[in-house]
């Protein structure tokens, strides 16, 4: 059998099962229903029996449908739903190159932001969030003197940054990322006096972005982790773009994935079977399984 652990919903009392009280919830195509819960430390223990081994519903009682809810929990550090975390599988990179975020407030809440995925997979990194309320974002440190501070935004002055380009540096770079919409990204770095004279750089043309959750307005336009993505390819060799590039794309299709958008057989790596059942529950729209899970007795 199958016992997994959900968040404490409350509901009505169906009929007992083996002395217990039971909430059963129906899923018309799959073969199992919920069967004996019980209460722990807020979070209801579900054990999953074949439906063949539940007694038939008392005539006058109604059956539930899991309710619809989007309020599920997510993992602090990818952002992604708890069961589709990627941060057990994120490469981890420990590289010369330090890369500093400069995040609009607004990119905090938003549930799509992929700059967070450069914490959880490089070590030389920093984050500062600027315009929030009686906090504001530090400067000190900013360029660093023992560093080569280059601030990545495609101005029209802005240099490309290239492998050539890249050998002219004699120190160890600080690639500063302006985070937030275009309109957004341009104000900080105009108003932000450490950055002024800072050297502008661009990536050079390349494929298009893999990032399906937003739509872009400018077909040069991508991510922030895949703009750092590139510009790391470049700076540190293709092995670290190629892998940055590989744990974004499975973040991007588990996410569509769960909005019902991508069929399973279509994500990278598949989809862990853990997310399967806490969608259910949730009555989140994740796609179609090809299968029926399996139950064992």
């Amino acid at each position: 059998m199958f016992v997994i652990c959900c968040k404490l919903t409350t509901g009505p009392s169906l009929y007992a099962l083996l002395g217990a009280s039971v909430d059963v919830t129906v899923a018309r195509t799959a073969p199992v229903i919920l069967g004996p819960a019980c209460d722990i430390s807020g979070f209801r223990v579900v054990i999953l029996l074949p439906s063949s081994e539940v007694p038939a519903k008392p005539k006058g009682e109604q059956v539930h449908m899991a309710p619809r809810s989007r309020s599920t929990q997510r993992c602090l550090a990818c952002r992604m739903f708890v069961p589709l975390c990627i941060c057990s599988i994120a490469p981890r990179f420990h590289l010369q190159t330090r890369v500093v975020i400069l995040m609009h407030h607004r990119e905090l809440t938003q549930t799509t932001s992929t700059a967070l995925l450069a914490k959880i997979t490089l070590s030389n990194f920093e984050l500062r969030v600027r315009g929030i309320r009686d906090e504001p974002m530090s400067n000190e440190d900013l360029t660093p003197e023992g560093r080569q501070s280059l601030v990545l935004y495609p101005s029209e002055e802005a240099q490309e940054l290239n492998h050539e380009y890249v050998t002219t540096l004699t120190k160890p770079i600080s690639l500063i990322v302006l985070d937030g919409n275009w309109r957004q990204a341009a104000k900080m770095g105009s108003r932000i006096a450490e950055l002024r004279d800072v050297p502008r750089v661009k990536l050079p043309v390349g494929a298009p972005s893999e990032f399906r959750l937003r739509h872009e307005h400018r077909n040069d336009g991508m991510s922030t982790f895949e703009a750092i993505a590139r510009a790391l390819g470049i700076i540190e060799g293709a092995k670290v773009q190629q892998e940055l590039e590989a744990i974004f794309k499975i973040r991007v299709e588990r996410t569509l994935w769960s909005r019902g958008k991508l069929a399973p057989e279509h994500c990278s790596g598949g989809v862990p079977e853990a997310a399967y059942l806490a969608h259910y529950l949730a009555g989140c729209a994740g796609g179609p399984k090809p299968r029926s899970p399996r139950t064992e007795i």
